[in-house]
């Protein structure tokens, strides 16, 4: 009995090693393109980097392109070549509100690719700082910060918000943690860097006031807040949101994940940004 078994099962692996087949894949070689990203913004000079994407199974390192032709265009109309600085390109011109930017590239072998974004129109925005408005569980006094936000309603805004504070005793600037029960906070995302990312969705053409509470520590250190108010369009909205589910999820997920990109015969992603941003003194 035990040899018949022996026997069986010596039967089963030659049938399992004889079904084995060796299959060479033809698969079409990989074709590169540009890749253009970046962020226009009111606040900054023109600044974006050229690189190729690259196949994955490739090592090769030397992916940023630092000889390609680099053209701006400004509702259609040329402005200027982009010159290749320390791992950018940049042009020394602050892009305008209402305005549609075109970033042009291409490189010796690559198919050239462009990218178009508008620049949204200016919001309204007034921060203020009120001290003693109320005492702490522990009965220290704090004070209040606010911020008022006026949205234009011909448009649909999309935004990012975030608070940085500066500590004269250490010199030093640092994130401010948000800690609000308001609805755009709640119900939305928060970036590693502590903004968050919300819609007008609930005050579209109307004002938002937002307000936090400022705890003893900050207050009684003189400390300069900046507000900063990054107002974009939807589409990059959308980009910012699949970065922040890729960063979350991406390395953990087995299925690939497809980034949205505004580059035409290329990849990438180009966001326009109107940048608001306002100092207020605890003083």
């Amino acid at each position: 009995m035990k040899n018949k078994i022996q026997y069986i099962i010596l039967i089963l692996i030659l049938i399992l090693a004889s079904c084995r087949k060796e299959i060479d894949l033809n698969l079409p070689d990989y074709e590169s393109k540009i890749v253009i990203n970046g962020e226009l913004s009111t606040e900054d000079n023109i600044k974006v980097q050229i690189s190729q994407s690259l196949n994955s199974l490739n090592s090769d390192s030397t992916y940023l392109l630092q000889n390609a032709t680099v053209k701006l265009f400004e509702d259609g109309n040329a402005i200027g070549n982009l010159t290749y600085n320390q791992l950018y390109y940049t042009f020394p011109y602050k892009p305008k509100s209402g305005k549609t930017y075109k970033i042009e590239a291409s490189n010796s072998g690559l198919p050239a690719a462009f990218s178009k974004t508008i620049i949204p129109s200016q919001i309204g925005c007034v921060s203020s700082y009120q001290p003693n408005v109320g005492f702490d569980k522990d009965g220290f006094p704090f004070g209040q910060l606010s911020v008022k936000i006026t949205d234009n309603g011909a448009v649909k805004n999309y935004f990012q918000f975030s608070i940085r504070y500066y500590d004269s005793s250490i010199q030093l600037w640092d994130s401010y943690i948000i800690n609000s029960e308001d609805p755009v906070f709640v119900n939305n995302r928060k970036k590693n860097d502590g903004s968050y990312l919300f819609s007008d969705a609930s005050f579209s053409g109307q004002s938002k006031l937002l307000k936090f509470d400022i705890p003893t520590g900050l207050t009684q250190s003189n400390v300069t807040f900046e507000v900063t108010i990054k107002t974009f369009i939807e589409e990059y909205y959308r980009y910012l949101e699949q970065i922040i589910d890729f960063k979350e999820n991406g390395f953990n997920n087995s299925e690939p994940v497809i980034i949205k990109s505004n580059v035409t015969n290329g990849l990438g992603m180009v966001g326009g940004i109107y940048n608001i941003r306002d100092t207020v003194y605890s003083k």
